[in-house]
């Protein structure tokens, strides 16, 4: 910016002055954010270092873990599955890895027990259908969405 303003043909001291007093400004501006987003960094490398705490029934058939970002996930052994209460955000998550084609037995917080299948990968929001294979509609006739479900559930094959 200082190059600029000397190189400009009407430039006088004042102004080669003004132009160096800015650029000095913006350079100690844009230090200071990188060193601020050094320190948001080394603070997300800390907080995923810390370890997840896990607490497992006597039985060994539930699991509570609580991750270093905060979220918890809890899990109920049966004969037949897992079932995954977790917050919303690892949900998400969850949907959004799910390959095309692959269906999750999913859980509303109303109880409801839906499969989703994500039908193309330009598209990430999965379809819910009930058991029966039908699309599943809330009682108001709309769709359900990833902000409907609480739990997954992996279900055991053989």
């Amino acid at each position: 910016m200082a190059q600029l303003a000397a190189a400009a043909p009407d430039a006088d001291e004042e102004t080669i002055a003004a132009a160096e007093e800015a650029q000095a400004a913006a350079d100690a501006a844009a230090a200071e954010v990188a060193e601020f987003l050094q320190a948001v960094a080394a603070a997300e490398a800390e907080k995923a270092a810390q370890a997840a705490t896990v607490t497992v029934s006597a039985d060994g058939t539930q699991m509570q873990i609580k991750d270093a970002s905060g979220f918890t996930a809890t899990s109920i052994t049966t004969d037949v599955g897992v079932t995954i209460t977790m917050d919303q955000e690892p949900i998400e998550i969850a949907m959004e890895n799910l390959a095309v084609g692959a269906l999750q037995r999913a859980t509303t917080a109303g109880g409801e027990t839906l499969i989703a299948r994500k039908t193309s990968e330009d598209d990430a929001t999965p379809i819910y259908y009930n058991e029966d294979g039908t699309v599943a509609t809330k009682a108001d006739g709309q769709p359900y969405t990833v902000d409907d479900l609480v739990a997954l559930t992996l279900v055991f094959e053989g």
